[in-house]
């Protein structure tokens, strides 16, 4: 195989990105809008529960049909079927299904990592511990880690001892963690399940869903279409690199990947550094007496607090996956509900979230700033255009939250 150096790599990617865009461009017209939507990990999520959901009647053909995939990978699951629950983001679960009359209840924890998201510290733990919490037995708790193709794998700073515990697994069994992913599980399930099990009346959903195969085809390049030109990028890179074997493709494969890794935090260090110059040293311009804490960077999330000398019980956060707004320093001091009320007369477009969650203010304005997993939001900080939504978001605050016992 000819020697793999960086220069040679770059010079190698440009050329298949090029022969790519070439030879897409050939292609009849077909696009899927849902390309252009660039969803992230909670649209697949939310997608996910949309189907689960679907009900013909009093059933959940369906959700039916996705505890029967569950049980080729854990016998255990339940499959007495009576009220299902479905939600997104409750407790920060991607998608949680709980069944409250079911004797006894039970509840599946997903995990949608579908676009690689790094798993966060005791994340697996802290869920199984809010629904246990909520008066469900770990033993009727199941949690799914669906990853894009497989490859992922939880990691034990997430999936800990306890969680493992919890779910009864040990060296010789999986217990109640199942392992899925989009391209050998989901994908042929929505494909050869999902749809022929919508009634023909629904028509918009069956567009829906025809559309989101398509999709997840492309994402995976599997559109038949497109198969030709995998196949002659394949052969262009055997070609231009020298691929005798399979032992040169191995070869390929490990230096691309620290290549890529290399990418990474090459990618991470310059987002660090463009967040000092044009996030926190503007918001620490603005707000002088503000301390800016608890900063965590991935390439795929932000997560910052604002602590304000004005407000005791509150301050500010954001977590760009997830939510921002104003948020209780500590859910056994909460603010009381007077003024709880008097910031939804402020902000009117608040979601009302449960006390025990501590967001008072959440996801006040229409725009948003989450990034989905996008790379995008990172070119916002670096133009000023993140700056100056949180400048003018929180001085706002400021200003309305003026005499509150915050």
């Amino acid at each position: 195989m000819k020697e793999l150096s960086n220069k040679l790599l770059c010079e190698l990617i440009e050329k298949l990105n090029n022969l790519y865009d070439s030879e897409k461009s050939k292609l009849p017209y077909g696009a899927n809008v849902i390309d252009e939507l660039h969803a992230g990990e909670n649209a697949h999520s939310r997608i996910l529960r949309l189907l689960l959901q679907y009900t013909n009647g009093y059933n959940y053909p369906v959700y039916t049909s996705f505890i029967k995939l569950l049980s080729q990978f854990c016998k255990d699951i339940r499959t007495d079927i009576a009220n299902p629950e479905f939600s997104n983001e409750e407790n920060r679960i991607d998608v949680l299904i709980k069944e409250r009359k079911a004797s006894p209840p039970y509840a599946i924890i997903i995990e949608n990592k579908v676009c690689e998201a790094n798993d966060q510290d005791c994340q697996v733990e802290r869920y199984i511990e809010s629904i246990k919490n909520s008066g469900i037995e770990p033993k009727d708790i199941f949690v799914v880690y669906l990853t894009s193709n497989g490859d992922k794998i939880v990691s034990d700073y997430s999936f800990t001892e306890k969680a493992k515990e919890w779910l009864d697994v040990s060296d010789d069994s999986k217990g109640r963690f199942i392992e899925l992913n989009y391209k050998y599980d989901i994908l042929p399930w929505i494909e050869q399940e999902v749809l022929p099990n919508i009634a023909i009346r629904e028509d918009l959903l069956i567009s829906s869903v025809r559309l989101y195969i398509d999709y997840l085809k492309g994402m995976f390049e599997m559109r038949a279409n497109e198969k030709p030109i995998i196949n002659k990028i394949q052969s262009t890179m055997k070609e231009e690199l020298k691929v005798k074997s399979l032992e040169d493709c191995i070869n390929l494969y490990q230096k691309a990947n620290w290549f890529s890794n290399n990418c990474s935090d090459l990618l991470i260090t310059e987002i660090s550094n463009c967040l000092e110059k044009n996030l926190y040293e503007p918001l620490k311009a603005a707000f002088p007496d503000a301390e800016i804490k608890e900063k965590e960077v991935r390439i795929d999330r932000l997560s910052f607090i604002v602590e304000l000398p004005e407000w005791k019980k509150c301050y500010f956060k954001l977590e760009t996956d997830h939510d921002y707004g104003i948020t209780l320093k500590d859910i056994d001091k909460p603010i009381s509900e007077d003024v709880r009320v008097r910031l939804r007369e402020i902000f009117p477009k608040t979601k009302k979230y449960k006390e025990n969650n501590g967001w008072p203010v959440y996801k006040a304005l229409n725009k948003n700033i989450l990034t989905d997993g996008s790379l995008e939001f990172w070119k916002d900080v670096e133009n000023g255009e993140v700056k100056s939504f949180f400048i003018e978001w929180i001085k706002d605050a400021i200003e309305n939250t003026k005499g509150l016992d915050m």
